[in-house]
């Protein structure tokens, strides 16, 4: 099992990867003259696609939940990181009008990654928890 600075180098890398196609994606679609709301969406969409295959295949390992199941884990985790992700982002281009789009996507991407690295480690990609059999107190020994 990989230390835990191990998956947090690794998360981190995927990260990197995510923020590019975050960002390119992006660019491409605001090539296109959709709102930057809009097109973050768009971007944010392809990014989380990509980083859910790569934190599966080279960060935390598959789980032993169907496909499905971890995919619909890691979602929700997303969302929520990503929600972040993108009301900061918004803020940060009110805020700040004249900031290039790149930096705030940077900087919201960098705020997010905390919750998501934590979220994904203990739930996501969690081993699925060990029911134990009940005892049986009525016909314990005394």
């Amino acid at each position: 099992m990989p230390s835990i600075l191990g998956k947090i180098a690794r998360f981190l890398a995927v990260g990197s990867i995510g923020f590019t196609v975050d960002a390119a994606i992006y660019h491409l679609v605001r090539a296109v003259e959709l709102e930057p709301e809009t097109a973050r969406l768009v971007s944010l969409a392809f990014a989380t696609a990509a980083t859910w295959w790569l934190n599966r295949r080279f960060t935390f390992g598959a789980t032993e939940r169907r496909v499905a199941e971890e995919g619909l884990r890691y979602l929700t985790v997303t969302c929520v990181a990503q929600g972040v992700n993108y009301f900061v982002f918004l803020a940060i281009i009110d805020l700040l009008p004249t900031l290039p789009h790149i930096a705030a996507i940077g900087c919201s991407a960098a705020l997010a990654a905390a919750f998501s690295f934590t979220g994904h480690l203990f739930f996501s990609f969690a081993p699925r928890a060990k029911v134990s059999p009940k005892k049986d107190i009525f016909n314990a020994a005394i």
